[in-house]
């Protein structure tokens, strides 16, 4: 899974990573340190609050595999959503995870026990002093408990720290023409980087590889040019 983004300089953004906690889905009535799962078609601002105000124990956003599938109108909801993501500070953690079956089939399941279950869970189930006639009442619910699927989401490794000394490193370079600085200009770019709510996970984040490898190519041929005065560009 891929977690959501943090800026390390303003307070914006996941400031937390850990992750070990049941699973449900935004359907469940309390939402209180559980794993609430979202598929993208689902996702709505209003669930996303929903999951906040009621301190989830971390949000899971389920993209999907083939995001050309995807309906336009979700696509554009989520791209207007996505800058308040990035500006709001939470210390929820929040992970955008690329569906498959195995990933469908808990949601499914999750799912089906956050409607019919509600907020219940193995140990929210009180069982008060009830007689024999009341415990009619109390087996659909126990019977429930005992036999659906519950799932523990849980990550792996330490609690990750903010950088404070971090740099981005831009290179660029400049070739003066014969004639002096009232000469039109070129300017030949291409970017290495992509930057979204998860940034390893924003459509075309590492596709410009073949845009560096020219752009350092076209660098590598000028300076061979520019080595000798009669190869200037005039």
């Amino acid at each position: 899974m891929e977690a959501c983004s943090c800026d390390p300089v303003s307070p914006t953004g996941t400031r937390n990573a850990v992750l070990n906690t049941e699973a449900r889905t935004v359907d469940a009535d309390v939402l209180s340190r559980r794993c609430v799962l979202m598929r993208l078609l689902d996702f709505s601002y209003e669930h996303y609050q929903k999951a906040l105000r009621q301190s989830a124990g971390a949000v899971v956003i389920i993209l999907p595999r083939a995001m050309a599938a995807v309906p336009q109108d979700v696509v554009r909801q989520f791209m207007e959503i996505e800058p308040e993501m990035l500006a709001m500070e939470t210390v929820v953690p929040v992970y955008f995870a690329v569906e498959d079956e195995a990933l469908l089939s808990i949601y499914e399941q999750t799912q089906a026990a956050s409607a019919s279950q509600g907020s219940a869970s193995a140990a929210e189930v009180s069982t008060p002093a009830v007689g024999p006639s009341d415990s009619s009442l109390l087996s659909p619910v126990l019977l429930h408990t005992a036999t659906a699927n519950g799932f523990q989401m849980v990550t792996s490794g330490a609690q990750s720290q903010a950088v404070s000394d971090w740099l981005i490193t831009s290179v660029e370079g400049r070739l003066t023409g014969l004639g002096g600085e009232d000469l039109p200009t070129i300017v030949i770019v291409a970017h290495y980087d992509a930057f979204g709510v998860a940034p390893w996970l924003s459509l075309g984040a590492d596709s410009n590889g073949s845009g560096i490898s020219v752009l350092l190519e076209l660098a590598r041929l000028f300076s061979r040019l520019y080595t000798y005065k009669r190869t200037h560009a005039a």
